[in-house]
């Protein structure tokens, strides 16, 4: 079947004219030389198109090329890819009422519990609890009984108890009391003693005397915390008071009395029960050094008493958390 009206052409085979010269290569120098050497039997032949072989020195200086590319210094740093993205300026947040802390419970006095230290940081104490103050007419009888006709040697001061207790007056008479030649101290093998061994009886009844004085003074501002709160105006020390011991002695059994007096009345208030310390009947007769040991065992007595009230005003300050 004719398809088309054009004439058949046969397809012929492509047609190389052997006759015309083919192009060459360029041939890098001194390649056709190492090309035409002689070359052992067996070894292979130089490709006449393929590039030079390098030299052992080209070798030599590409490898340690490559080396100082491929290892970092030790010290280099290393940069991170990482940018922090810059931080946009945020509202500060709202400010919220600050409440009042809580006063912490104060650590244990380093000193005896007996001693004039350990006095001064209960009436420390005392006054930075938020006790109830009571009534002003039996805050006020409670204050006249400690310095009512001046039996108990003490006097309204025109600070606060807090003051009166961190004063450097107070301070210095606490250390003046320490360094006395009859005031009692501890030895290095826990022994107790004089600090001069060789102190006269006299002088031991002075240093005790100061002691209760400094020490009956404090328990005193203690209570007066605890009645009026802790602004409560500090009683101290009377400096017109007489300087015999006898007189010192009645004075600190006036003020010892004073003091028991309301121990009671707050134990009843914080559902404390105080009885009364046991002292003997009569003192007709007795030494300086026997009624000294019975102030200094009424007070014990009674310390224990106001470190109570502390604790249960501080146990009750915990338990509102």
């Amino acid at each position: 079947m004719k398809l088309s009206n054009q004439a058949y052409v046969p397809l012929l085979p492509p047609h190389t004219n052997v006759n015309v010269a083919q192009p060459k290569l360029p041939v890098p120098p001194g390649l056709l030389d190492r090309s035409t050497q002689h070359t052992k039997p067996g070894a292979h032949t130089l490709d006449p198109n393929a590039y030079p072989e390098g030299t052992a020195e080209e070798h030599r200086n590409r490898t340690i090329k490559s080396l100082r590319i491929r290892v970092k210094a030790p010290n280099s740093p290393r940069k991170s890819n990482t940018s922090k993205a810059p931080k946009s300026a945020q509202p500060p947040p709202p400010s919220t009422p600050a409440t009042p802390p809580k006063p912490s419970r104060p650590a244990p006095s380093a000193s005896g519990p007996s001693s004039v230290r350990n006095a001064a940081d209960n009436a420390r104490i005392a006054s930075t609890l938020p006790f109830n103050p009571i009534a002003p007419t039996l805050a006020s009888h409670a204050r006249n009984s400690f310095v009512e006709a001046g039996v108990s040697t003490l006097i309204n001061l025109p600070f606060s108890v807090a003051e009166h207790v961190a004063s450097k007056a107070m301070t210095d008479r606490i250390d003046a009391q320490s360094k006395m030649p009859g005031a009692e101290k501890k030895n290095v093998d826990g022994t107790k003693g004089p600090v001069d061994p060789s102190a006269t009886e006299q002088q031991k009844i002075e240093a005790r005397l100061e002691g209760a004085e400094i020490k009956t003074e404090l328990l005193a501002n203690t209570i007066l915390s605890i009645n009026e709160g802790g602004n409560a105006d500090a009683v101290g020390k009377d400096s017109a008071a007489s300087t015999d011991t006898n007189a010192r002695l009645t004075g600190l059994e006036k003020r010892m009395d004073a003091i028991e007096a309301q121990m009671e009345d707050i134990g009843k208030r914080y559902g404390l029960i105080y009885s009364p310390y046991p002292k003997p009947e009569s003192l007709e007769g007795s030494t300086d050094k026997s009624r000294i040991t019975s102030i200094e065992q009424r007070y014990k007595h009674m310390n224990l008493m106001a470190k109570n009230l502390i604790s249960a005003k501080q146990n009750q300050i915990d338990s509102e958390d």
